[in-house]
């Protein structure tokens, strides 16, 4: 396809449009079907939480009933910690994926 000088390429420019709504909507998928972006972990993020975690906790000489925020555990399987009776149980929710982080207590922390 040629095109003389002046001339609007509308095939390209229509393929352009559709290529950027396709992008869209397959991005707009990709974030509704799973947790978002926004709450993806990583491993790095997790182990900064458990050090806080640990730090707060330390600082009450390993207290059950004084765990930080008033929680009680670190994080747990996904599947317990997503059910919405358990939300507000878990200090990393968002951790429950890493397996070290499903088994935290005081010897983690005091290592």
């Amino acid at each position: 396809m040629s095109f003389r000088k002046g001339e609007i390429p509308i095939p390209y420019i229509l393929a352009i449009v559709l290529l950027v709504i396709v992008l869209g909507l397959l991005a707009y998928w990709l974030y509704t079907s799973g947790k978002g972006w926004d709450q993806i972990v990583s491993e790095s993020t997790c182990r900064a939480k458990l050090k806080f975690y640990c730090n707060s906790w330390k600082v009450n000489t390993y207290a059950a009933d004084k765990k930080p925020n008033g929680v009680t555990d670190f994080s747990d399987d996904c599947n317990t910690v997503n059910q919405i009776e358990n939300k507000d149980k878990y200090y990393a929710p968002d951790c429950c994926a890493l397996t070290w982080a499903q088994d935290v207590g005081q010897p983690t922390c005091e290592q």
